[in-house]
């Protein structure tokens, strides 16, 4: 039987905490989309986040942070340029990739950055920090198809793969979040969204 609880409930957060605690998997509103999010040091939850989204283990998942402190948590720190644009648009829709730390499982990332944001939901960052703070990420569709804005719509394709879902009502956002790299004296956008380039450049130009 799928567990949709509102978010706002006394014993969401706790339910959906304690979830994560036993390697399950939960379903998030965010500040974007909804999401499905697992323990991102938990190699078996990090495969069936993978498995319930029927999606190649070769892409890297992101992780979401309760505070930018957290980011030592996944990553060995932060590089000039990086904490230039977390002070200017941390929380919210702006996933970073900084130097990855030693010691994750494998299928977290398989490259040597780990994408990370703060997002922009209070609830949703009381959540991260009950689960340690920090969370391993994706949007909670079927691979392929199109990313949930409602929590019913993320129930009717992963169904009983999900442990708890929380339901923040509609999402408003209708894009994933920007993705950069930020290493050394450099930023590459991969990936436009909410925060445009022209914000990141004059972001970085202050």
């Amino acid at each position: 039987m799928t567990n949709i609880l509102p978010i706002s409930q006394d014993d969401a957060i706790l339910a959906a905490s304690t979830a994560i605690g036993r390697g399950e998997l939960i379903v998030i509103p965010t500040d974007t989309v909804y999401g499905v999010a697992c323990s991102p040091f938990d190699e078996a939850a990090i495969e069936r986040l993978y498995a319930a989204k029927q999606r190649a283990p070769d892409k890297a998942l992101p992780v979401l942070l309760a505070d930018p402190g957290d980011a030592l948590r996944v990553a060995t720190g932060f590089p000039p340029l990086a904490a230039r644009l977390i002070a200017r648009f941390w929380p919210g829709a702006l996933t970073i990739t900084l130097p990855k730390r030693g010691g994750l499982p494998p299928n977290l990332s398989s490259y040597d950055s780990i994408g990370v944001r703060v997002p922009d939901h209070i609830a949703l960052r009381s959540l991260i920090r009950a689960a340690g703070g920090a969370i391993a990420v994706s949007s909670a569709n079927i691979s392929g198809m199109a990313s949930p804005s409602k929590v019913q719509q993320a129930a009717a394709m992963l169904g009983d793969c999900v442990a708890v879902y929380l339901d923040g009502g509609t999402m408003s956002g209708s894009m994933a979040s920007t993705v950069v790299e930020a290493h050394g004296n450099t930023v590459h956008i991969v990936r436009e969204g909410p925060v445009t380039r022209a914000m990141i450049q004059a972001a970085l130009a202050e």
